[in-house]
């Protein structure tokens, strides 16, 4: 797959030439690289929906239930943690200071509320 670097602007022929020969692209980008399932089994996808507030950029994960009804939408802000594990209805993320590489690791509380 040929990457289009037209619309970087200022990159010289040798990077793009460089660029070119070392970069690979899959050619199918797999669905579920942007799914992932809590212990609870509940089905975070995903949406690429962005939105900046107080000068961080969250993304927007929509959950869906077990039996695949649309239960909640949560926004995250992924550029600062690794999300990927649930145990008893928590989320541990590791998260890093960009400044320092500081790393933290918090536990979130997941709770969905019961629509009626």
């Amino acid at each position: 797959m040929r990457i289009n670097l037209d619309g970087i602007r200022g990159i010289s022929e040798s990077d793009r030439a460089l660029v070119d020969k070392n970069l690979v692209m899959p050619s199918v980008k797999n669905i579920t690289d942007s799914m992932i399932a809590d212990d609870l089994g509940n089905l975070w996808v995903e949406t690429h929906e962005e939105k900046e507030e107080q000068g961080k950029m969250f993304t927007a994960f929509d959950i869906f239930n077990e039996d695949g009804v649309y239960e909640a939408k949560v926004w995250l802000d992924v550029s600062q943690i690794s999300l990927g594990l649930f145990k008893n209805g928590k989320m541990y993320t590791r998260e890093t200071d960009k400044e320092t590489g500081y790393r933290v690791y918090r536990r979130y509380k997941v709770i969905l509320n019961e629509r009626n």
